[in-house]
């Protein structure tokens, strides 16, 4: 029996927004799992005479523009969950963001660097009506139907490292404002499957999530490869749990009864340790074995000082270079230094991005927000991970690059 904790730390709705300091080095391999997140300038035109840079733009058009006063710093927001449930989350992208932004100029020298002239400010008030763009949010929840339309109501382009539900860049609920450099979780749920198929052999499955839109999210796109035509795996259970609860056994012991082969489970990491510790004493689920996902940056213990807390500081940190690109191209440089950011035309730069190489992928953004179109995901096996507990030292144990189109069934 097999079992898949979510290396992600919760995400509820606890948790505050603040700011960090670190450097980071070259990635890893995506690992998204284990087995087992304005107002516009009343300027009529780009101001300041002469322009140059990015087309000129008309700010009376909703939603408007930003205009960044000569010597002023770009202003960038962050909705990152740092405190509470959600800080392990929350903080390792926040490194990878203060990463991003002291690299612009080309050296981790612990100084903001410059996107046109302009050094780079981190927010932590995402409703400043300065700010350009925001990175967040770290869970899905807090932006699908909430800092999406929030945000995007206004323009604002929002830039998640960290979200993966599916609906979030599904055609009927995508915010046009709204983008991720994070994977969609329809590619981590068919490579869980085909590893369970390909590596484990397994004919059925169960699955168990909590009330959050990652985890179902996740046990849907599970069941949709595992039982798709080219496995042809049948999911004997599926049963929902509350996060808040101190017991799971009596569901886990419904699920023992139905003898599956593999439970996925792709809860946050306190629910996962309970459940594991709980599963291991039902019948039909006691010789589970648990396997974490995930690569880490060697440096990040260095730097952090801690193992790596998170999957998506890397993630965070491309997300940075990308938005960083997006306004470079959408900017208008006027004559005294000043810049006017028509927020039609950042969206219109971050959607037009194609084959802008990060640190952890090609990123390529899709008409629906989604710019992770191409993952490689690997299955590592506890104790053999780069992370805090583990040995460092750990090696996949299956890996596979899928399509965002391949995952979906549509290419």
């Amino acid at each position: 029996m097999w079992y898949q904790p979510a290396i992600y730390p919760g995400c509820s709705t606890k948790g505050g927004f603040m700011r960090h300091r670190r450097w980071l080095t070259p990635l890893v391999l995506l690992g998204a799992f284990a087995m087992i997140a304005a107002a516009c300038s009343n300027s009529t035109s780009a101001a300041g005479g002469s322009t140059s840079g990015g087309a000129a733009v008309d700010c009376n058009a909703a939603p408007g523009c930003v205009t960044v006063a000569a010597g002023a710093p770009i202003q960038i927001g962050t909705l990152l969950s740092v405190s509470g449930d959600n800080a392990d989350l929350g903080n390792d992208s926040l490194y990878g963001v203060e990463l991003g932004i002291d690299h612009l100029d080309g050296v981790f020298d612990g100084q903001a660097g410059q996107i046109l002239n302009h050094p780079v400010q981190l927010q932590n008030e995402a409703s400043n009506p300065d700010i350009v763009a925001v990175i967040g949010t770290s869970c899905s929840g807090a932006a699908l139907g909430v800092a999406d339309k929030t945000l995007g109501d206004k323009g604002i382009v929002l830039l998640s490292p960290s979200n993966t539900n599916p609906a979030l860049t599904a055609p009927g609920t995508h915010n046009p404002f709204y983008f991720r450099t994070a994977h969609n979780d329809a590619i981590q749920g068919a490579v869980v499957a085909d590893f369970a198929y390909q590596k484990l052999h397994a004919k059925t499955a169960a699955t168990i999530h909590d009330e959050s839109p990652y985890t179902e999210g996740l046990t849907t796109a599970f069941k949709n490869s595992f039982t798709a035509a080219a496995i042809g795996g049948q999911v004997v259970d599926e049963e929902s749990i509350d996060s808040s609860q101190q017991s799971y056994t009596p569901v886990l012991t419904k699920i023992g009864q139905k003898s599956p082969d593999l439970l996925y489970g792709p809860d946050y990491t306190a629910e996962c340790a309970l459940i594991l510790k709980q599963g291991r004493q039902v019948p039909g689920l006691a010789n589970q074995k648990d396997f974490y996902t995930n690569e880490f940056l060697p440096a990040y213990k260095t730097l952090a000082g801690t193992a790596p807390i998170s999957a998506f500081h890397a993630h965070a940190y491309d997300a940075v270079n990308l938005l960083a690109a997006a306004i470079e191209k959408a900017a208008v440089q006027n004559s005294d230094g000043s810049l006017t950011i028509s927020r039609v035309a950042l969206r219109d730069a971050v959607q037009s991005t194609t084959d802008f190489q990060g640190i952890v992928t090609k990123y390529t953004c899709s008409d629906t927000g989604d710019c992770a179109t191409t993952v490689t995901i690997g299955v590592y096996q506890a104790p053999n991970l780069a992370l805090e507990g583990g040995t460092g030292n750990g090696k996949p144990i299956f890996t596979e690059t899928k399509t965002l189109q391949e995952a979906l069934g549509t290419g």
